[in-house]
């Protein structure tokens, strides 16, 4: 739970591709009239020898005043991997 910071009462989010060489390619532009909003997340990894299989999912919902639409985002990911060199992967979280 959060509430947007300096008293502004909007956000804006965007990103690029991973290697953040790209340009911009998702951009939600400046949401404004916010009171709050809350973020929630999962993560799960499984390690078996050199496979790996790794998933995220994160969700972010808006709480405007009245009168304004709440938008909500969310996203996520799902990777497998070999190692093909047989190491196992170690996790740091």
């Amino acid at each position: 739970y959060r509430t947007p910071e300096h008293n502004s009462k909007s956000i804006r989010y965007f990103d690029r591709p991973e290697s953040r060489l790209g340009l911009i390619e998702v951009d939600t532009g400046t949401i404004d009239n916010i009171k709050n909003y809350r973020l929630g997340a999962a993560e799960f990894l499984a390690i078996y020898n050199n496979f790996s299989l790794q998933s995220e999912y994160v969700v972010t919902k808006f709480d405007r005043k009245s009168g304004f639409t709440n938008p909500e985002f969310d996203g996520g990911y799902a990777q497998i991997a070999y190692t093909l060199t047989g190491e196992a992967r170690e996790y740091d979280n």
